[in-house]
């Protein structure tokens, strides 16, 4: 059980002494002090006697104790308890959120792929015509309209709320703690929506004859001889690295290197 009590700790030279509610859970205290300042007249010892301002104080601990009714605090510690009452908006920044992530894993995956994050989110905002979100505001509703929208895509369609579903699964495990019973994240919008499959692309197979004749083409009758030889040199690179961008051919290290033996036998 969590009480709360209007009280006065110290009384400064002046007469005049700064009010605080006590918070107590489990036999343990703390204290939250208010923008009350409370005059010697108020006060009866170091206690309050002014209805006035008790009223005032009330007012106060009558919100905590309607916003802690709409949590399972049975598990929180004190300070918990505090710091959820501390925070003038529980509303958490889905943006904030987002920064973190990407942060998090921009060293585990590519350039392109934080691009395609940073792309997904930026539809998201303008197709809600807004840049900020909390996760609460995050609905089934807005995601499967936003998806409606992308449905003439081939495949944004499928990634951009595949990744924007990533990014809320990943916050919903960073803030909540799920043994304790802990939820600062209670919605789960994605548990309605249905993400649509990419389109398949039309396969377009290139006959080994063709490739052959890009392997044995003479760059020598080339004006920009030099320019040529690098543009083979790539094309058979992306062709014996199984389609690899050529953007990512810049961040190959020597380990990655693994001959293809399809490509030798051309």
């Amino acid at each position: 059980m969590i009480t709360f009590k209007p009280v006065i700790r110290n009384i400064r030279a002046d007469g005049y002494a700064a009010v605080y509610i006590r918070i107590t859970k489990n036999r343990e205290s703390d204290y939250i002090k208010t923008n009350y300042i409370a005059k010697k007249s108020q006060l009866s010892g170091t206690k309050l006697k002014d209805f006035s301002l008790i009223s005032k104080i009330s007012v106060i601990i009558e919100k905590f104790v309607s916003r802690l009714n709409y949590e399972d605090t049975e598990l929180w510690t004190l300070r918990e308890v505090i710091n959820f009452l501390m925070q003038e908006n529980n509303q958490i920044s889905f943006n904030n959120y987002f920064d973190i992530h990407i942060t998090k894993i921009r060293n585990e995956i590519s350039e392109q792929h934080i691009y395609n994050y940073e792309t997904a989110f930026k539809s998201f905002q303008k197709f809600a015509g807004k840049e900020k979100f909390n996760f609460s505001e995050i609905t089934s509703k807005l995601i499967n309209s936003w998806i409606e929208s992308l449905s003439h895509t081939a495949r944004a369609k499928n990634m951009y709320p595949t990744l924007l579903n990533a990014v809320f699964s990943a916050g919903t495990k960073f803030y909540n703690d799920y043994e304790r019973g802990i939820l600062r994240i209670k919605n789960q919008p994605f548990m309605h929506v249905k993400i649509p499959n990419s389109n398949v692309p039309e396969k377009r197979a290139i006959s080994v004859e063709n490739i052959r004749k890009i392997f044995n083409f003479d760059v020598s009758q080339c004006k920009k001889q030099k320019l040529a030889e690098l543009a083979k040199d790539v094309a058979l690179l992306v062709f014996c690295l199984a389609g690899t961008n050529t953007k990512d051919l810049y961040d190959f290290k020597t380990h990655n290197l693994v001959i293809n033996l399809t490509c030798l036998e051309l």
